[in-house]
C-alpha cells in the first residue's frame, strides 16, 4: 500500500549515481565529474535502511538517459539510462516502494536537453524543418541558440510551440505510467504558465492522485523569471516591477497551477538566522517569521520543506559543522507538520569542506559525493543519538493546523493531526527505573515484526491496537513520558481528552473517535489519551445517559480491535478502568513521585540554573546564598507539576521585590503559600455543597 497523502511525505532525495551499488563500492569522497556506479537495483536494496529512518517516500534525480552522471542533462525521453538501469528495472522498483507503504518520486527536467539529443540535432541540422520551431534559433542560424544558463551544451525548448509541447507531455505521460506518485519539475521558472495547465491536466488523466512539485528558485536565473512566457503569467506581475522579483513572490505564482512546490524561502529564513548566529531552538522570532510565511499560501497548495539538495550546500556545511544545530532545523522542520525532504547522507553527517558558491569550476560535486557506506563514517546513531532538548517553540500552533487543513484524516477532519513530540527521552526529567521501561517498550514497537511471527498473534489478533497504561500522581509526567516515548518509536503524538472527543450530536462522539484512530493510522502518530479514567471507566446499567456512554465504550472497544495504532493512557485513577480495556493494555508504566536525583534536576530545571542542560528557557535570578539543595528538600513528596506551580509563584514574588533576586525565605513561602491553596481547594471540592448555595450556582447558570 503506497502513501497517497502528500501532506504526510517524509522524503529521502537521492541523486541516483552517488548512492549505492550492490555489486561496485563507489569510492568515498570522491570528486569525479562522471558517473561512478550508482543505480536503481541500489536503491532498491536500501529501501528497508530508508524506511527504518522513518521515511515514507523516496525522490530520485532524473533517470533518463543523460550525457552527465547527475542525469540533468537529457539525451533521450525514451529510455532510462543504461548508467542506471532499464524500464523493467524501474517498474520494479517502483512496485517495491509501494509494497514497502512509500510513495516515490521522479526528477523531470522540461525545460532544457543535451545538446547530443537526437531531437535537437535533426533542429539544428535543419533535417527535419517542422522541429526547428522547438527550440529558439537565433536569425536563422543554426549554431546559435538560446541556452539554459548560456550553457552551449543545454539548449531550451520553446515549449510555446504546441507541437514540442504535446511531444514532451507525451513522454512525461509514460513516465507517470508506471505508477510513480509525484513528479519534481526541474527549473519549473523555465517552462511556460499555458505548458504546465496542459501538463497537469493530461498527467492527471492517466493517474489522478499524481502530485506535480516544482523547483522554483531564482538563484542566478532573475534573467529568466522575467522571460515573456513568466512575466505575463504573473501573479506578482505588479510587485515584481514595484518591489523587484523575491522568492516569496515567486513561489506564490505557482498557486493553481501546480500542486506545490519546494519551499525554498522557508530555506532563506532559516539560513538568514543561522547566518546572524542565532540558534533555531527557541527563537520565538523565527517561528513567527515562518508562520507569516505559511500564511501566504492557500491550504490545498503544497510547502514542500527542505535545507539541502544537490544545488547548494550542505545543511552541515551551512551550520558551519555544529551537529546540534543542524538538528534543532531538522526536529524545528518536521515540528510543521508538513511534508518535508533530506537530502542523502544527512543522517551520516556529510558534509562539503568548502562552499559551492565559489566559481570554482564543478564545484557541486563536493556536494554530491558517494555515500559513505563504510562502518566508520555510516552510523545513523551520530543523529539519532544526540543529547538534544526538545524544540518547544518550533511546534505548530493551534492556528496553524486549524489552517492546514489538507493533513486531513480521509473523513474531512481536520482535527485530529498530530505534532512532532516536544519530548526525548534522552531529555526528560525521569528515574532510571521508568527510563529503561520506555525504552523496553521502544524496542518492541521497533521490532514488532518478528515479535508477531514468534506467536503474539495468538493472544492478540492481527491489526489490534498496542496499548499502555501510564499511571501515578497528579503532575509527576506520564504525558511527558508518552511523548518521549512516542519521539524514541520514531512516531509523532495526537493528544486528546475526553472533553475535546464529547459530542452532542448523536453518534458524533464516535465519528470523532473513528477519525482519530484513523488519523492516527495515516500519520504514524501515537494516541495519548489524557485523563483516561473518563474514557475507559466502568460500564455501568443505569443512571443518567448510561445507554449512550456503553455504546461510546463499545465503539471504542471495536476501535482498539481493529485499528494497529500505538496508543497511551495517562491516569491517576488506575482502578477505575473497565476490565475490558485492562485486558487490552499490553504494558503498564508506574511514574512515580520524583525521587532525591530526580527531585533536584527539577528543582533546577523549573528555577533556572547555570549549569549546561538544566534548563531551556530563562532563569529565576537568585540570592548569592540560594540553595538548590535546601529548596529541594522542601518540595520532597511533591511532583513536577507542584514544583512547577511553585516556580510559577517564585516568579511573583521575585518581581515584586526592589532588588528581584530570591531568596530561601521567598522560596519557603511560596511552597506554603501553594500548599495551603491546595488544601484549601481539596476541602471545597469534596464538601458538599449547602442548599444556599446551590440557589446561588442555578442563578449564575440561569443568567
Amino acid at each position: 500500500m503506497k502513501t497517497n497523502d502528500i501532506s504526510n511525505w517524509k522524503i529521502y532525495h537521492i541523486m541516483v549515481d552517488r548512492f549505492y551499488n550492490p555489486e561496485n563500492e563507489l569510492p568515498i569522497g570522491c570528486e569525479v565529474n562522471d558517473f561512478l556506479g550508482g543505480n536503481l537495483e541500489g536503491v532498491m536494496e536500501k529501501l528497508s535502511y530508508i524506511k527504518e529512518l522513518g521515511f515514507n517516500a523516496v525522490m530520485l534525480t532524473p533517470v533518463l538517459k543523460s550525457e552527465a552522471y547527475h542525469g540533468y542533462h537529457t539525451t533521450s525521453y525514451k529510455e532510462i539510462d543504461e548508467h542506471f538501469g532499464t524500464w523493467e528495472v524501474f517498474h520494479k522498483l517502483v512496485d517495491e516502494v509501494h509494497s514497502m507503504g512509500m510513495a516515490v518520486i521522479c526528477d523531470c527536467v522540461l525545460n532544457h536537453c543535451h545538446y547530443k539529443n537526437p531531437i535537437f540535432q535533426n533542429a539544428a541540422s535543419g533535417n527535419i524543418k517542422l522541429i526547428r520551431d522547438w527550440f529558439y534559433f537565433k536569425n536563422g542560424k543554426n549554431k546559435e541558440y538560446t541556452s539554459y544558463l548560456n550553457l552551449p551544451d543545454l539548449p531550451k525548448f520553446n515549449l510555446e510551440n504546441a507541437d514540442a509541447a504535446n511531444y514532451m507531455i507525451d513522454k512525461v505521460k509514460m513516465l507517470a505510467a508506471t505508477g510513480i506518485d509525484g513528479i519534481r519539475l526541474d527549473h519549473t521558472i523555465g517552462l511556460p504558465f499555458s505548458f504546465l495547465r496542459q501538463l497537469r491536466k493530461e498527467l492527471h488523466k492517466v493517474n489522478h492522485e499524481l502530485k506535480i512539485i516544482g523547483e522554483v528558485w531564482a538563484g542566478g536565473c532573475i534573467k529568466e523569471v522575467m522571460t515573456q512566457f513568466h512575466f505575463k503569467n504573473s501573479l506578482k506581475a505588479e510587485e515584481y516591477i514595484n518591489n523587484g522579483i523575491d522568492q516569496e513572490c515567486l513561489q506564490q505564482d505557482y498557486i493553481g497551477v501546480l500542486d506545490g512546490v519546494l519551499d525554498f524561502r522557508f530555506r532563506e529564513i532559516i539560513l538568514e538566522e543561522v547566518k546572524a548566529g542565532r540558534r533555531i531552538r527557541g527563537n520565538k522570532a523565527l517561528r513567527k517569521k515562518l508562520i507569516e510565511h505559511f500564511k501566504h499560501y492557500p491550504m490545498d497548495f503544497q510547502l514542500v520543506l527542505f535545507m539541502d539538495n544537490h544545488d547548494t550546500n550542505r545543511l552541515l556545511f551551512e551550520c558551519g559543522q555544529d551537529e546540534t544545530l543542524m538538528m534543532e532545523i531538522i526536529e524545528g522542520m518536521q515540528s510543521f507538520c508538513r511534508p518535508f525532504s533530506i537530502y542523502y547522507g544527512t543522517e551520516c553527517l556529510m558534509t562539503n569542506s568548502k562552499s559551492i558558491d565559489d566559481g570554482t569550476p564543478y564545484a557541486d560535486l563536493r556536494v554530491r559525493k558517494p555515500m559513505d557506506w563504510s562502518l566508520e563514517a555510516f552510523n545513523i546513531l551520530n543523529v539519532k543519538n544526540k543529547q538534544l532538548t526538545p524544540i518547544t517553540n518550533m511546534n505548530t500552533t493551534n492556528d496553524e493546523r486549524k489552517r492546514n487543513s489538507l493533513h486531513s484524516n480521509g473523513s474531512g477532519s481536520t482535527k485530529w493531526m498530530p505534532t512532532t513530540p516536544r519530548w526525548r527521552l534522552s531529555s526528560i526529567i525521569a528515574s532510571d527505573a521508568l527510563k529503561v521501561k520506555l525504552k523496553e517498550i521502544s524496542t518492541f514497537m521497533q521490532n514488532i515484526d518478528t515479535i508477531k511471527a514468534w506467536g503474539l498473534t495468538r493472544f492478540r489478533p492481527n491489526g489490534t491496537s498496542h496499548v499502555m497504561n501510564f499511571y501515578g500522581p497528579a503532575g509527576t509526567g506520564k504525558s511527558i513520558s508518552a511523548e518521549a516515548l512516542a519521539a524514541e518509536c520514531g512516531m509523532k503524538v495526537i493528544k486528546v481528552s475526553y472533553s475535546e472527543l464529547q459530542s452532542s450530536k448523536w453518534g458524533g462522539t464516535e465519528t470523532n473517535l473513528t477519525n482519530l484512530f484513523e488519523s492516527a493510522k495515516t500519520h504514524n502518530a501515537m494516541i495519548v489519551f489524557n485523563e483516561a479514567d473518563y474514557m475507559f471507566s466502568t460500564r455501568k446499567s443505569d443512571g443518567p445517559n448510561s445507554e449512550v456512554n456503553n455504546m461510546i465504550k463499545a465503539h471504542l472497544l471495536n476501535l482498539l480491535d481493529n485499528y494497529e495504532v500505538l496508543i497511551a493512557l495517562t491516569t491517576n485513577r488506575f482502578f477505575d478502568y473497565d476490565d475490558a480495556f485492562y485486558r487490552r493494555t499490553l504494558f503498564q508504566v508506574h511514574v512515580p513521585l520524583p525521587e532525591d536525583k530526580e527531585l533536584m534536576a527539577l528543582v533546577k530545571f523549573h528555577l533556572g540554573c547555570d549549569e549546561e542542560g538544566c534548563c531551556e528557557g530563562g532563569i529565576i535570578p537568585k540570592a548569592d546564598d540560594f540553595s538548590f539543595v535546601e529548596a529541594a528538600e522542601m518540595v520532597r513528596g511533591m511532583s513536577g507539576g507542584d514544583i512547577a506551580r511553585i516556580a510559577e509563584t517564585c516568579m511573583v514574588k521575585v518581581v515584586m521585590t526592589t532588588d528581584r533576586k530570591l531568596t530561601i525565605p521567598m522560596f519557603k513561602e511560596a511552597v506554603e503559600d501553594y500548599l495551603e491553596n491546595r488544601k484549601a481547594a481539596h476541602s471545597y471540592c469534596s464538601r458538599e455543597v449547602t442548599g444556599k448555595e446551590k440557589e446561588e450556582i442555578q442563578k449564575i447558570i440561569n443568567n
